[in-house]
């Protein structure tokens, strides 16, 4: 249910294999006002979810600790069938500082936010002898604690968002009045932000765009300049894979070393262990997750390799989650097809678009933008990839502005 409602709410274009066609005005949901459709999906996730057994059998008591007295007459209290409670403060403050160090312990408050280092083995396998890596971790604490509702994980997207999603995500913004009764966990995913090793070296960030555009110099229609832009991207990503910092040696009990490459383990599937890593840590009790964009594939990879430590799961603005990028590329493109072959039968059964040979307007209309590409870079200061999105855009999310652009291509 959560999937459904979610892919419903987003503002993707739609999975071609979908036999349901979507109605315009879905399309038209930005990003920016998400936040309004995930208050209501979370509203109704909340409703409905069920708080299930321990089933890995992990020695936790089924009740969880007990609620204090100190609850607020401003916040709902939640059923307590459906959410196990955090562990009180003083259980944070004392996690093991080998295995997670706080920056500033004396913000562990209610309503506090501090954040801290999780020393986390590079790999997952048991028994094998990892080095560790550091994983910036922020902590946005309940107004009411011990948290009523447990502990909850979220992702902004990206890849790149950082731990300050804590910030936006845990607010009233997004939890509605929920929003004080959860431990609100948020990470600087491995070699970004504060994490350690960091992606953000000379090799790895090689320019591979103009400075005053902010995006390569490439001409998408043009097979040439796509495959120049692909050598630089490639150069680049040679050389940063090259980087021996990112090398990471351990030496085995019989005395020999093995090494490891940490971009091999850099990914979502190891922001979904460092995720279970820290579950463990503040209680080993079950997690809310919430995820958009692409924080919907991490919260969804966790919850797949970890499903009997989820409470709650929240997918909002869902991704294609396919690690395949010619696969991901090819459903995005045909999704996209899929978009305007039903925005032109929408305009061709129905009165609201006022014209009766649409494809043709859409033709002469993507011709006509892409004809004046130059133009529009020059006046706008737009790169070509950016006016492709809007040629993009405004052919097939808009009917009313396709009926007045038809108009002006008409008379030239």
């Amino acid at each position: 249910v959560t999937f459904s409602l979610s892919s419903l709410l987003s503002p993707h274009s739609p999975d071609p294999r979908s036999p349901v066609p979507f109605d315009r005005r879905i399309l038209r949901l930005h990003p920016r006002n998400m936040w309004k459709h995930s208050f209501f999906l979370l509203m109704a996730v909340l409703a409905i979810s069920q708080r299930g057994v321990d089933a890995d059998g992990l020695g936790l008591p089924n009740g969880g600790p007990g609620l204090r007295s100190n609850k607020s007459a401003s916040i709902v209290q939640p059923d307590p069938t459906y959410f196990e409670p955090a562990m009180p403060l003083d259980f944070f403050k004392n996690i093991d500082p080998s295995k997670f160090e706080w920056m500033n312990k004396e913000k562990i408050t209610p309503g506090g936010t501090t954040c801290g280092f999780l020393h986390a083995r590079l790999g997952a396998i048991p028994r094998v002898n990892y080095p560790k890596v550091k994983v910036y971790v922020c902590v946005k604490f309940a107004e009411v604690q011990p948290a009523p509702r447990g502990n909850m994980a979220v992702h902004c997207g990206g890849p790149g968002s950082l731990s300050d999603c804590v910030y936006a995500m845990g607010s009233e913004m997004f939890l509605g009045p929920s929003a004080g009764t959860y431990n609100v966990i948020s990470f600087d995913q491995r070699g970004m932000g504060r994490s350690e090793p960091t992606f953000v070296v000379d090799e790895c960030m090689k320019e591979t765009h103009d400075p005053e555009l902010l995006t390569l110099q490439v001409n998408y229609l043009d097979e040439q300049s796509v495959r120049t832009a692909s050598r630089i991207y490639k150069q680049r990503n040679l050389e940063c894979w090259a980087r021996k910092d990112f090398l990471l040696n351990t030496t085995a009990r019989d005395g020999t070393t093995k090494s490891y490459h940490f971009l091999q383990y850099s990914g979502t599937r190891q922001l979904a262990e460092d995720i279970e890593r820290v579950r463990r840590l503040v209680g080993d009790q079950k997690l809310s997750v919430y995820g958009i964009s692409y924080g919907t594939t991490v919260m969804g990879t966790y919850a797949t390799v970890f499903p009997n430590h989820v409470n709650l799961l929240v997918l909002d603005g869902s991704t294609c989650p396919d690690n395949d990028i010619v696969d991901w590329i090819d459903v995005l493109a045909r999704s996209m097809n899929q978009r305007i072959d039903y925005f032109i039968a929408s305009c061709e059964f129905g009165t609201q678009c006022g014209r009766k040979n649409m494809r043709s307007c859409v033709n002469k209309l993507n011709n006509l933008l892409q004809g004046n590409a130059k133009d529009l870079m020059d006046t706008l200061s737009l790169s070509p990839a950016k006016a492709l999105i809007i040629t993009t855009v405004v052919v097939f999310a808009y009917e009313d502005i396709s009926a007045v652009l038809c108009d002006a291509t008409e008379e030239g």
